[in-house]
């Protein structure tokens, strides 16, 4: 299995940890977005919003896609357009997509692409988790830590009432 990356025209590429000298290292090949989606099983974005990023990927790049590839979308809801997701997705153009991020959250549930994609049954959805899971665990710790205060007698940190 081979690993695409995208590059970024006229730079090295879209992530300025990972330079052209270092793709061979890590296993990927640097690509253009039209490459990366036209050879692409599974394409998974993790890019921040931009003005470069927003409707990146619409319906001529959706076109472009693999009937068997996967898009999911872990990043923001702006960059995939997702009405030209939602009817690809019914035409059966694409094989399946997994959205944790909307455009709009709560997504409007009236509006016709929001029920195509939750109806669909090549659609995997959750909630955009962020940074939570890091929250829970600092929240988890401190709580744990304020326990063993107080069984040490000490008193407890952040103390309500």
């Amino acid at each position: 299995m081979k690993s695409l990356y995208l590059k970024k025209k006229n730079q090295k590429s879209l992530d300025k940890f990972v330079e052209a000298v270092d793709a061979d290292l890590i296993g990927v090949k640097l690509v253009d977005l039209d490459m990366l989606l036209k050879e692409s099983d599974v394409i998974d974005i993790h890019a921040n919003l931009t003005d470069e990023t927003r409707s990146l990927i619409g319906e001529r790049e959706i076109g472009l896609m693999k009937k068997s590839a996967i898009i999911v979308n872990d990043a923001r809801g702006e960059i995939i357009n997702m009405p030209a997701l939602a009817k690809a997705l019914e035409e059966g153009r694409i094989y399946g997509a997994g959205i944790d991020v909307w455009p709009k959250e709560p997504p409007d549930p009236n509006e016709s692409w929001v029920q195509s994609i939750i109806r669909s049954k090549l659609t995997s959805l959750s909630s955009h988790t962020g940074t939570v899971n890091e929250a829970m665990v600092f929240r988890h710790r401190a709580a744990l830590e304020n326990i063993e205060r107080f069984c040490k007698g000490q008193r407890p940190q952040w103390v309500v009432n």
